[in-house]
């Protein structure tokens, strides 16, 4: 029941109706039924894999508000993390672990045989369990009261707009939202349906059409090099930040409906001033889970054990950092996959942010060197587009089906680039003839008209996105005329309609 399918349109239609109408103590009642039953509709095998571990972390936590001894408490956080993560290990890395043993193995033997058991993958169980996960290890560090109620704990794991693909948000703010009693608010309600919308356009007018060229030129990378290579790569930027946040921007919607607020996932990340700042801004739900579960405590372990005022020039708190943070971006991009594609994404965003950490002091000298910060607009201009470019870079790995398909690609960048400015850019500027440009865009799979209109809805989500940046678009939103937020609502609707693709269903990170 994917959240553009005519089935969601009136699975909510009846579930909106029935929890404005019931009594507030029997709501999360429906909720959970709903969410189960939204769940099991895509395949009801995979349900009790989500309310199994749901149960033992429910009964463990409870367990660890009276245990009396750190001892005790270490086993059942153990004991916990096994039943949240096990499901996870063994449908998604089971395999992976595996033929990785099996490729280290055959440097030593060729006669080495490995059956995959090809599970298929239980939609939505990477971001249950690091729900599950988070509870437990807050309230095994006392930073939250354990949840005695199964049915709002179940309800917090299981909530169907964020159970396929997040936000992953904690338990510590979101269960008071699942308890609190909420009435019908139209402005709420209202900004709900925007933001709904808002999704929508971004998934199916541009993330979708963008797919075309991406999966055009990614499954048939021999055939391409140069512009198409770069301009494929630079599509999927778009689609994929287009594709996950649209679906962000509907899982909140959707809690907004409902009364509750969910966490803002997307913060405009392709106007980051650096790569710190784009992780910042990017998946926050799993980036701040990172940072909190993962990266903290590696760093703090790891300054614990250096004993030196410098290792190899380098302070212990910078050591901390490089190895907190290599580690954590590895792990980040095993996460999103069982492929070593994910893992060196990770890895290069890992040594991204290691490098933009040491080089700090001397960036800052260069640019008052230069005197860069006599222009600001520039230096801003400059640090977004070096940014965006890594960050782009680094999504060839996401996306290579392949690490010799990706190794392809950037090899490849370059050929022919020459070529392109001297007879497509030059004609196109000069003489105005845009047929080697349409010829181009034929060639990535895509109508001329196609690509412009992917241009126009990318222009206007940029510059909904700059006001965003300057204040609140909500309350931008209701200053405006009536007549005028109507005539945005329908001008939004007729793009998504008459622009929309609606043959491709899926939300990448439903893969994840």
């Amino acid at each position: 029941m994917i959240f553009t399918s005519f089935d969601f349109f009136l699975f909510f239609g009846i579930l909106f109706f029935l929890h404005f109408s019931v009594p507030h103590k029997f709501r999360w009642t429906l909720l959970l039924a709903a969410s189960y039953f939204f769940y099991g509709y895509y395949k009801l095998a995979f349900l009790p894999l989500l309310i199994l571990p749901t149960l033992i972390i429910y009964f463990i936590a409870i367990k660890l508000n009276s245990a009396d001894s750190k001892r005790t408490r270490k086993l059942l956080l153990i004991a916990g993390l096994a039943a949240g993560l096990s499901a996870l290990f063994v449908f998604k890395y089971l395999d992976f672990l595996g033929e990785s043993l099996k490729a280290a193995a055959g440097l030593f033997s060729k006669n080495l045989k490995f059956d995959p058991f090809d599970f298929i993958l239980p939609i939505g169980i990477s971001f249950y369990s690091f729900k599950l996960v988070s509870y437990l290890l807050d309230v095994y560090n006392d930073k939250l009261k354990t949840e005695k109620h199964l049915g709002y704990f179940a309800l917090y794991t299981s909530f169907f707009p964020q159970l396929l693909a997040g936000p992953i948000d904690r338990a510590v703010n979101f269960i008071p939202e699942l308890k609190k009693k909420v009435d019908f608010d139209y402005e709420r309600v209202t900004g709900g349906f925007r933001l709904v919308l808002w999704g929508f356009f971004k998934k199916l007018v541009i993330a979708d059409q963008l797919a075309v060229i991406v999966n055009n030129v990614y499954d048939n990378v021999t055939e391409y090099s140069g512009v198409p290579l770069i301009a494929a790569t630079v599509a999927f930027s778009f689609q994929v930040y287009c594709d996950f946040s649209g679906y962000s921007d509907i899982a909140v919607g959707l809690s907004r409906i409902l009364g509750f607020k969910s966490m803002n996932n997307f913060n405009s990340p392709y106007s980051s001033k650096s790569i710190t700042k784009f992780w910042n801004n990017w998946h926050i739900s799993l980036s701040t889970w990172l940072r909190d579960y993962l990266f903290l405590p590696i760093a703090y372990a790891s300054v614990r054990k250096i004993k030196k005022p410098l290792l190899l020039k380098m302070k212990p708190e910078t050591w901390a950092y490089v190895i907190g943070m290599f580690v954590t971006m590895f792990l980040g991009g095993l996460w999103h996959g069982a492929k070593w594609t994910f893992v060196l994404w990770g890895a290069v965003h890992g040594l991204f942010l290691i490098f933009s950490y040491t080089t700090k002091k001397s960036r800052k000298k260069i640019v008052k060197k230069i005197k860069l910060k006599r222009l600001p607009r520039f230096h801003k201009f400059l640090k977004v587009s070096v940014t965006f470019s890594l960050v782009t870079f680094a999504w060839i790995f996401f996306r290579a089906n392949s690490i010799s398909d990706a190794f392809y690609i950037i090899s490849h960048l370059h050929v022919g680039l020459w070529d392109f400015f001297s007879k497509t850019v030059i004609s196109f500027f000069f003489n105005f003839d845009i047929v080697p440009l349409r010829n181009l865009i034929t060639r990535l799979g895509v109508t001329f008209f196609t690509f412009n209109k992917v241009g126009i809805a990318i222009l206007i989500m940029e510059l909904a996105q700059l006001v965003q940046r300057r204040e609140d678009i909500t309350g931008w939103f209701r200053k405006k005329p009536l007549f005028l937020r109507w005539c945005c609502y329908m001008l939004l609707l007729s793009l998504i309609v008459y622009w929309g693709k609606f043959d491709i269903k899926e939300f990448i990170y439903f893969r994840f």
